[in-house]
C-alpha cells in the first residue's frame, strides 16, 4: 500500500452482506443491528503482521514509529467505513454498532484526541441517516467521560467499570449498554441468577440502559445458559 496515494479497494466484494441484510429483512420484523469495526481495531488488524499476535506488537510498533503516515491509513479506513456503514443502513438495518475492541491498546488520552475524531465520524454517518447509533469503546475506562450524544446515541461498557460508575461518568444523554462479563455463564443458574438479580435496581432507575454482554460470547459456552438469562430478562419486572 502506498500510503500518499489514496487506495480504492474493490467495494463490490461486501455486496454479499448487503444482500444477506436485505434477505434477512424480507422474512424477519426483528430489528437488525448492523456494525463495523473501529478505526484502530481495523489497523492493528491489517498491521499485526502474524495472526497468531494476539498483542498486536508490530501493529503497535508502526503505529508509534509512523504516527502521520499510521493516521493517514486510519483516515482512508475511515472514509471506507462510512461507506460501508451508509450501504447497510440503505440495506435495511435498524441500528448501527462501532466496535472498537482494542480501544484500550493505547492510553485513553491519546485515543481521545487521535482516533476519536475518527470513530465519531463513523458513527456520525449512521447518525446522518437517522439511524440509531452505538459505540463500544472497549477499556476506555475513564475515557468514557469524554463520550456525548455528538459522538453516538448508546454507549456500550465492558465488564471492567460498573455500570454505576459509566453511569456517572458518560454524558446523561448517552444511553449506556452492556456489561455482562460472558465468562458468568460458565456459572451454574442458581450463581448467574444471583448475579442478574444484582442489576434490576440499576435497570429501574435507568430507562436508558440496555442489557447485553461486556463482549462478545465465548465460543464453548452452554447455548441452554444463554437462552435461559435472554428469558429471565424478558420475564423480570423492571418496573419501567
Amino acid at each position: 500500500m502506498d500510503i500518499n496515494n489514496k487506495f480504492s479497494p474493490d467495494l463490490s466484494k461486501l455486496n454479499h452482506v448487503y444482500n444477506n441484510i436485505e434477505e434477512v429483512k424480507k422474512i424477519s420484523s426483528t430489528p437488525l443491528i448492523g456494525f463495523c469495526g473501529g478505526p484502530l481495531t481495523t489497523f492493528l488488524f491489517m498491521f499485526r503482521g502474524n495472526e497468531n499476535d494476539k498483542s498486536f506488537k508490530s501493529a503497535l510498533k508502526f503505529f508509534y514509529s509512523n504516527q502521520k503516515e499510521s493516521l493517514k491509513i486510519i483516515e482512508q479506513i475511515t472514509e471506507i467505513s462510512i461507506e460501508y456503514v451508509k450501504k447497510q443502513i440503505d440495506s435495511g438495518i435498524d441500528c448501527f454498532q462501532l466496535f472498537e475492541t482494542y480501544c484500550g491498546i493505547i492510553p485513553s488520552e491519546m485515543y481521545k484526541k487521535i482516533i476519536l475524531p475518527f470513530s465519531k465520524k463513523i458513527l456520525n454517518a449512521s447518525k446522518e441517516k437517522n439511524t440509531p447509533s452505538i459505540f463500544f469503546p472497549k477499556n476506555f475506562n475513564d475515557g468514557l467521560k469524554y463520550i456525548d450524544s455528538s459522538v453516538c446515541d448508546f454507549v456500550s461498557i465492558d465488564w471492567n467499570l460498573s455500570l454505576d460508575y459509566a453511569r456517572s461518568i458518560v454524558d446523561d444523554e448517552v444511553g449506556i449498554q452492556g456489561n455482562m462479563d460472558p465468562r458468568v455463564f460458565y456459572s451454574s443458574r442458581k450463581e448467574i441468577d444471583k448475579y442478574l438479580k444484582t442489576l434490576i435496581n440499576f435497570g429501574e432507575n435507568n430507562q436508558d440502559w440496555i442489557f447485553n454482554l461486556g463482549h462478545g460470547f465465548i465460543p464453548d459456552i452452554d447455548y441452554k445458559k444463554v437462552i435461559h438469562v435472554v428469558d429471565w430478562i424478558k420475564e423480570t419486572d423492571w418496573n419501567r
